[in-house]
């Protein structure tokens, strides 16, 4: 795994996901419009969310590319000391 330069920092930045999450993927797709409530991640940079259910199920993913307003993320998944898991459209990440 490459070590990031610099982490980026969101403050309060939240969405849903826009469709389901299989445990080895490492693409993203917000729901339509929550993309732009986080911010870019240029190469080399890294910003931490966690994606979360309503039974407080929680994995820690690290976004290593996001464009600004872009409904689609790419991500490190299961990361600190979590594991990845299966998510459904409509779950939370923050």
């Amino acid at each position: 795994m490459t070590i990031a330069n610099s982490v980026v920092l969101a403050d309060n930045a939240f969405g849903t996901i826009g469709s389901g999450l299989a445990v080895g993927d490492t693409a993203l797709a917000f729901t339509s419009g929550h993309g732009a409530r986080f911010p870019a991640v240029a190469a080399g940079q890294v910003l931490y969310c966690c994606i979360t259910n309503a039974n407080n199920i929680i994995e820690e993913v690290a976004v290593t590319a996001h464009s600004s307003a872009s409904d689609s993320a790419t991500m490190l998944r299961g990361q600190g000391s979590t594991t990845a898991k299966a998510w459904s459209s409509g779950d939370r990440i923050e």
